[in-house]
């Protein structure tokens, strides 16, 4: 029992360092990002690859923790990059920070079921708040990347399975997409939390989806979002 509890207080003195790997065919985009992570404890950058081969090379060489990438540099990385990355090791964490302003591609690149998506307009600031949610496995999507899901162009004609949506619910959807947890959704529309709890509960019962990533995804194929 005592052995345990100084491995764990030896963990908090020296957290594990998150071995990150930059995948950019462009020196200074990997330079930046060098730069950006001098001052940031926890993480270190360990390789760079500036095409797909380097970047299997130097994965399979140095197994970083978190693979930051731009599918979207034709003839050195692509979507099919991060598929690859998924299957030849699933464990990998995927951060991209990309130039891609192609809704569909963005899209197809979610579905591919990253979670972590910025683009390089994104601040220093929303950088490291990125890496510290793929670090810890959770899901983070820069503002713009958010404001591209909710420029996309309502299409009623795609609304097959949603015309079970109440109106409320379809007013709620693009509030949970961006984010807000269930109490500001309340505060906003002037509900109870235990209303827009079952809201909530229902849109994704409804819909089939399990999480707010999936809800995304489905709300901007169908024109919810």
């Amino acid at each position: 029992m005592l052995l345990s509890q100084f491995r764990l207080s030896l963990n908090k003195l020296h957290p594990a360092i998150v071995k990150i790997l930059i995948a950019d065919h462009q020196y200074l985009s990997r330079e930046g990002l060098k730069q950006a992570l001098q001052a940031e404890k926890g993480f270190s950058v360990v390789a760079e690859a500036v095409d797909h081969k380097e970047l299997f090379r130097q994965v399979r060489k140095h197994k970083p923790d978190i693979v930051i990438i731009d599918y979207h540099q034709p003839e050195y990385f692509s979507p099919e990059d991060i598929a690859s990355l998924k299957r030849s090791d699933p464990s990998i964490r995927i951060l991209v920070i990309s130039s891609d302003q192609n809704r569909e591609q963005i899209f197809r690149v979610l579905d591919m079921g990253v979670k972590n998506f910025l683009t390089k307009e994104c601040r220093q600031e929303e950088i490291i708040k990125a890496l510290q949610a793929t670090a810890a496995h959770e899901k983070f999507f820069c503002h713009r990347v958010i404001d591209l899901i909710l420029e996309r162009q309502v299409n009623k004609s795609d609304l097959s399975d949603n015309g079970q949506l109440s109106e409320r619910e379809t007013e709620i959807i693009p509030l949970i997409a961006r984010g807000l947890s269930n109490r500001v959704i309340a505060e906003q529309l002037n509900l109870s939390y235990h209303t827009i709890t079952t809201h909530r509960r229902n849109i994704f019962r409804k819909l089939g989806v399990k999480n707010v990533s999936e809800l995304i995804v489905h709300g901007m194929r169908t024109g919810l979002i």
